[in-house]
């Protein structure tokens, strides 16, 4: 059974940027999570991070276009064909702008951050 909590924050009138910071939990390590997240981000034309957490769980933060992170959002709730998502944690944020910006997703590493921008 998959759970979706969600937290709501108003855009201001106008707002189309935001960031969003994501919990994934459930067999979502060593199943290729954080590497189809990068390319689904760069996809879409957003800039985040995703790395491992300790507990098993992936952690992602990500900028750009309301309706593209949305669009990941949809992404994260399923993970690719290996993973078996149990629940999303989300939480809305301001748009910053301060996401560092990766090189290549070849850089992924056991329990390295992996950064993208478009």
């Amino acid at each position: 059974l998959q759970s979706d909590r969600r937290q709501v924050i108003p855009l201001a009138a106008g707002q189309r940027r935001a960031r969003v910071h994501v919990v994934v939990t459930g067999l979502v390590q060593g199943v290729g999570f954080r590497i189809s997240t990068v390319r689904r981000g760069r996809s879409l034309g957003l800039k985040g991070t995703v790395r491992n957490l300790p507990t098993g769980s992936v952690e992602v933060q990500a900028e750009g276009d309301r309706e593209a992170l949305e669009e990941l959002l949809e992404f994260l709730r399923v993970g690719p064909r290996a993973a078996r998502v149990e629940e999303t944690r989300v939480s809305w944020l301001p748009y910053v702008g301060d996401l560092p910006v990766c090189g290549r997703p070849a850089c992924i590493r056991r329990e390295a951050v992996v950064e993208w921008r478009m």
